[in-house]
């Protein structure tokens, strides 16, 4: 189970890059543009939509690492003026939500959804004296 708490949190993400006339690979969970002036590398979590401009050339492993990470990939022209395709987002399947309203609409599964979120969020159990419900969960 990831620590939840060091997850990057979407306000201290990047909300788009616009990126023209470079090449994209995958470094480790990063990716990297290469220029005539380097390479820049940008972590693939802290990024949420990433437009790729005319003369950008982008590896498979990239855009399998941004679609890993949630990243929304836009193809536009020159300036963001047209629009040609996009990659799928994290919000392409309501299956997340779903489960989330039949764990809720159940009173013993949001019960044990509740002690699995105050277990990963505490070191120390549940007190049973104070809550004897949650016993058999």
């Amino acid at each position: 189970m990831k620590d939840l708490h060091i997850l990057p949190k979407l306000r201290d993400s990047m909300s788009f890059l616009y990126v023209e006339h470079q090449r994209i690979d995958q470094e480790s969970l990063a990716i990297a543009f290469h220029d005539a002036h380097g390479k820049t590398l940008v972590p693939c979590a802290s990024l949420n939509t990433l437009l790729l401009g005319p003369g950008t050339n982008i590896t498979h492993a990239a855009v399998k690492t941004l679609a890993d990470n949630g990243c929304l990939i836009i193809w536009v022209g020159e300036a963001s003026v047209r629009f040609y395709a996009q990659g799928m987002g994290e919000t392409r399947s309501s299956q997340s939500l779903l489960q989330q309203a039949r764990l809720f609409s159940d009173p013993i599964q949001r019960l044990k959804v509740v002690r699995q979120l105050y277990e990963m969020r505490f070191p120390d159990p549940l007190p049973r004296e104070q809550y004897p419900f949650m016993t058999n969960l």
